[in-house]
């Protein structure tokens, strides 16, 4: 092969390439690569002759592939950009090396390398940056990127900073904080969602230091997306006004420090946000802040989901500053050292306007969780679901974890929280012996005259409590006497009267569902006739005679002790002497 001879056009590795890359005639540009290498073909061995042969019939067949000469560019183009979305663990410009028309096209299309991404090397990010060329672009880090890397990465991309569409870094290491702080203090006019997260510290003991994020409208004028973690980005709440979706993550200082006047000033200018979520973010001068402070509420009129999860005194505070549409999804999360969950509600409930809607609420009390969720009613709240997994989201939930609950404030936050709502059904999730000893069931159905079903259920039991049951002891069961024995018109009209209830004189009239879960199996023939004589009493003092009094009456009890027979007849009793009073009876313990 001459030494001098002139190489032939290479579109692989030409810097300047223009089309068409494939020559005006396919089978004319390969004939060309094959007339170069006859004359230097006598000096070369007979293996490599051999695959050199083998590539000529290769090229020569690829080129007349229907693939090849009927697919316009248009469409191929399209065709990776739809690859880029397919989920597939392999990356899209695989498909580049099925020729080297494939390769040329997708290699020279800067919308193509829009989604910059790193994850073991550097090399697809320096590919991607030169491949893009001036168009915006998208990058995005994986997690516990090593250390060396990610400042690699935010060198490279500092010439690119006015072209970034969006940036996800994850997992952050303190030795990184000042390259990444250098990097925010230019402008970046075209980015639009930002997510930097810190990485968290393996203990408790072990300190991380603060970032602070100089995050202005006038450098960031395009951003509207805004999800942090252990940084703090409260120097300038006027870029709040600007944002759809917030999302801030474990900051509790000490440096810079977080005022409440600073936070509420930043949530009170997001009259834009459409998703708030701030969790673990304290203030530092809670303690010496002015709570009694009134200002001027803000509606935040384009909110779709809240969800704060911190100290009790900052939610109410928050609550008091601005009010949440009706049509939003409020989550509150209490911190484990409140005593109840009163003390995140302000004495104004104009803030949450969907208290006065909730038609349907459950209460769960566990050792572990406190929570209260309210469902509106549909025809003033349209239900819209959005997530596939769930049925139907709470309007509105306020929850301690991990935090210890006195009994007395089940009922207590319920009636407090859920004061202005018109209740037509309750489901209380809690065990037995708090049930009996703390609910005083009468202040429930004064309080929700408008109640139509009511669900008592045991909570699911965790494991390490069924690996600590005693069989022989079992587990404490309710006793469901009290509940009607609340409902019976006796005693329970007579109280209503001097309560100021107004025209009812039976609790609950419209009362039409009870589900009794854990009930003591010992005391059913007792229940049975507490039961009998309620729903007689109420009849007669309904004028309904002939009615029946419920739709749907289920009693799940305790096990028997006894045998079969038992069980039967006190089954038997149940349906037999309520038939005439229940449209639906159902008597059944654990093992039915």
């Amino acid at each position: 092969m001459s030494s001098n001879a002139e190489l032939p056009f290479d579109p692989l590795r030409a810097e300047g390439l223009c089309p068409p890359f494939y020559g005006l005639d396919s089978t004319e540009y390969i004939a060309s690569l094959i007339g170069f290498v006859e004359d230097g073909v006598a000096e070369l061995p007979a293996n490599v002759l051999g695959r050199v042969n083998q590539l000529k019939s290769r090229a020569l067949r690829n080129a007349r592939a229907p693939i090849n000469s009927k697919l316009p560019d248009e469409l191929l183009m399209e065709v990776f950009a739809q690859l880029q979305h397919t989920g597939d663990y392999l990356p899209w410009y695989r498909v580049l090396l099925v020729c080297r028309r494939w390769f040329v096209l997708g290699s020279t299309a800067p919308r193509l390398w829009r989604k910059l991404s790193v994850r073991f090397r550097s090399v697809s990010l320096r590919l991607g940056l030169v491949r893009s060329k001036a168009v915006e672009v998208d990058l995005e880090a994986a997690y516990y990127l090593r250390e060396d890397l990610l400042l690699e990465t935010l060198t490279l991309i500092t010439p690119h900073l006015h072209r970034l569409r969006s940036v996800r870094l994850s997992t952050i290491p303190p030795s990184c904080f000042p390259a990444l702080a250098d990097c925010m203090k230019h402008a970046m006019p075209a980015l639009e969602h930002l997510q930097l997260f810190a990485k968290e510290p393996f203990s408790d003991d072990e300190h991380r230091p603060d970032l602070h994020l100089d995050i202005s409208p006038e450098r960031f004028p395009k951003l509207e997306t805004l999800y942090v973690s252990g940084m703090y980005v409260f120097g300038h709440p006027a870029i709040f006004s600007q944002l759809r979706k917030v999302e801030i993550t474990s900051y509790a200082g000490p440096q810079p420090e977080l005022g409440l006047e600073t936070l509420l000033e930043a949530l009170r200018a997001a009259r834009n946000v459409e998703e708030l979520h701030l969790f673990k973010v304290y203030v530092s001068d809670i303690e010496h802040a002015r709570l009694d402070r009134v200002l001027p509420k803000v509606t935040l009129r384009k909110l779709h989901k809240i969800c704060i999860d911190t100290d009790a005194r900052v939610i109410k505070r928050i609550l008091a500053s601005v009010n949440i549409p009706v049509t939003a999804l409020a989550h509150f999360e209490v911190d484990s050292d409140a005593d109840n969950l009163r003390a995140a509600i302000p004495d104004d409930r104009s803030c949450l306007p969907v208290l006065s809607h909730i038609v349907d609420a459950q209460v769960t009390t566990t050792p572990h969780v406190h929570s209260l969720s309210g469902y509106a009613d549909k025809a003033v709240v349209p239900w819209v679901p959005r997530s596939p997994f769930i049925l139907r989201e709470q309007n509105v939930q306020f929850v301690i974890e991990e935090g210890f609950v006195a009994d007395q404030d089940l009922v207590a936050d319920l009636l407090h929280i859920f004061s202005d709502s018109r209740l037509e059904s309750l489901c209380i999730q809690a065990g037995p012996e708090t049930l009996d000893r703390t609910i005083k069931w009468r202040d429930v159905f004064i309080a929700y005259p408008t109640l139509k079903r009511l669900y008592i259920e045991r909570p699911t039991p965790t494991e390490s409590e069924i690996e600590n049951w005693d069989a022989e002891s079992g587990r404490c069961e309710l006793s469901a006497i009290a509940i009607f024995k609340a409902l019976d018109p006796g005693p329970a009209a007579e109280h209503a009267k001097t309560a100021g209830v107004g025209p009812y004189a039976v609790l609950c009239p419209g009362l039409e569902v009870i589900h009794v879960d854990g009930v003591d199996a010992n005391s059913s023939m007792k229940l049975l006739t507490t039961v009998r004589a309620c729903l007689l009493n109420r009849r007669r003092e309904l004028g309904r005679p002939e009615s029946q009094q419920l739709k749907e009456l289920i009693i799940d009890a305790g096990n028997h002790q006894s045998d079969n027979i038992d069980y039967q007849k006190v089954q038997h009793a149940f349906e037999t002497s309520l038939r005439h009073l229940v449209e639906h009876v159902v008597y059944h313990d654990e093992q039915a």
